[in-house]
């Protein structure tokens, strides 16, 4: 995944594989072409939804498919997620403080 490998002529006459570092050692990822990473702080755009039609007689739910997401859209679609999720789990880890606290001091 992203090593950008190029073949170097050694001093010494032997050819190598030479990957590039970033100032952290840190193997560099190549930048996508389109720069997708400069999207607004991933903003999450629900996929395009094509309506089918009803379910069934009787039911007023509408039977939708979903198109084929853009590969940007569902990044930012599981980082949207997984912050959710996280504030959601941070909420519930105060709550649960709190009530402790409140049991001690009674």
């Amino acid at each position: 995944y992203g090593k950008s490998n190029t073949t170097v002529l050694g001093e010494d006459g032997v050819t190598r594989e030479v990957v590039k570092l970033d100032e952290d050692d840190n193997v560099k990822k190549e930048l996508d072409e389109e720069g997708d990473d400069n999207r607004e702080e991933w903003e999450y755009r629900p996929p395009p939804r094509k309506v089918l039609g009803p379910v069934m007689p009787g039911r007023e739910r509408v039977k939708e498919e979903l198109e084929e997401e853009d590969p940007r859209d569902a990044k930012a679609r599981r980082k949207a997620e997984k912050k959710l999720a996280k504030k959601i789990k941070k909420d519930e880890r105060r709550a649960e403080k709190k009530r402790r606290k409140e049991q001690r001091e009674r």
